[in-house]
């Protein structure tokens, strides 16, 4: 059934099914601002389809434009949120669902379930195309959840079932995904990213970086425009965002101690860039990160 409401959204035992976190439905008209704050699923994979419109949102550490006909994939744990915490205008439908790593998902056999997480858990590229329109399966799944059948539970599990295949299906292959991959064809680009990340912590220049690997600046910025689609400075910036992340989560050290380990000239500038690609102060994702159930906050789109 199409969707008539602006806004329908089920969390908790709204969804009926514990495998079911959250799932809905947008239809927001005009940008809203400070509705997509930054937030993870610590159990969870979150779906998202743009049926219409686009969305900007970032995932860790890139950033991402979402158009109408694509699915938006985040994996558990994964920081994510709106650009600028901002929602665009566009339609779009969403799910969280939990798949266990161990055991058996319901419906599934266990050697299905672990097949099935496997696969999701191996997506690369957050963004992908659909290859045919999903929106009748989130349909079928919300119309479940309004619906007071008898076999409304059975029904919501078949939908749920089939939206995880097809988006199993439309994910680029994992040996193939996106920038994340390098070609054979790239030994500089290889040999780049193997030097920047055993001289994380030091400072360097790109020219450094070029003459370890015995090509012209110029050339190496281009192979790592077209094969990384980043600057080298970009690219070690957020490799020593990446790492921070973990040791923001798990080191007993000081913010400062950590930005200056990691090659930042000052405790200062190391919070600028940290928020610039998570949306957080580093004391901020400390917090977040070290609870048990980081906060998660539901979008409010409204007309």
């Amino acid at each position: 059934m199409p969707r008539t409401l602006s806004h329908e959204g089920y969390v908790g035992a709204q969804c009926l099914v514990d495998e079911l976190r959250m799932a809905g439905h947008s239809r927001l008209n005009r940008p809203q601002a400070n509705s997509l704050r930054p937030h993870m699923h610590h159990a969870a994979f979150e779906i998202c389809y743009i049926a219409d419109g686009m969305a900007n949102w970032w995932v860790e550490d890139g950033t991402y434009e979402v158009r109408g006909g694509q699915f938006f994939v985040t994996k558990p744990a994964e920081l994510h949120g709106g650009v600028n915490s901002s929602a665009s205008p566009a339609e779009l439908y969403w799910a969280q669902v939990v798949i266990p790593d161990r055991g058996a998902f319901p419906g599934l056999s266990e050697a299905e379930t672990e097949r099935m997480h496997e696969g999701l858990w191996n997506i690369r590229d957050h963004v992908f195309h659909a290859s045919t329109d999903p929106s009748p399966l989130f349909d079928r799944l919300l119309d479940c959840l309004q619906s007071e059948t008898e076999f409304r539970m059975l029904s919501l599990r078949i939908a749920l079932h089939e939206l995880l295949l097809r988006v199993l299906a439309d994910a680029p292959p994992a040996d193939n995904q996106g920038r994340a991959c390098l070609s054979e064809g790239s030994p500089h680009v290889a040999r780049a990213l193997s030097w920047i990340d055993e001289h994380l912590a030091d400072e360097f220049s790109v020219d450094d970086i070029a003459a370890a690997c015995g090509i012209a600046v110029s050339y190496l910025h281009k192979l790592f425009a077209d094969e990384m689609g980043v600057t080298p400075g970009e690219y070690r910036t957020g490799a020593r965002i990446s790492r921070a992340k973990r040791r923001l989560k798990d080191d007993a050290q000081s913010i400062t101690a950590i930005a200056l380990d990691l090659g930042f000239s000052s405790s200062q500038y190391f919070a600028t860039a940290f928020k610039a690609r998570t949306g957080m102060t580093p004391r901020q994702y400390r917090i977040w990160s070290r609870q048990d159930t980081p906060p998660c906050r539901v979008p409010a789109y409204v007309d």
